[in-house]
């Protein structure tokens, strides 16, 4: 996987990935945190914002799309790793 912050794009085997904003936003968060966790409320608040009124599982939502579009078996996740009642990681 590799991140092109400055372009807003994001490559797996080379090939261009098409994320939405908000992945987007959450991919470089995590990946700017390599292999520390980052909290639900810290998620929110960095790529909601403050004020977000939403529901909670959105966040989920969005983690399952990423991983759907950059992990060889979604549902066996290598580069996106959960945290139970945390948050996630990138390794």
């Amino acid at each position: 996987i590799r991140i092109d912050v400055r372009e807003r794009r994001v490559y797996k085997d080379g090939n261009l990935l098409e994320l939405r904003y908000k992945e987007f936003e959450l991919l470089v968060l995590l990946a700017s945190n390599k292999g520390k966790i980052v909290t639900r409320a810290d998620i929110f608040n960095k790529v909601w914002g403050t004020d977000w009124l939403g529901d909670m599982r959105t966040l989920d939502v969005h983690i399952r799309w990423i991983r759907e579009k950059i992990e060889d078996v979604p549902s066996n996740p290598q580069y996106i790793q959960t945290v139970r009642g945390v948050g996630y990681k990138v390794s």
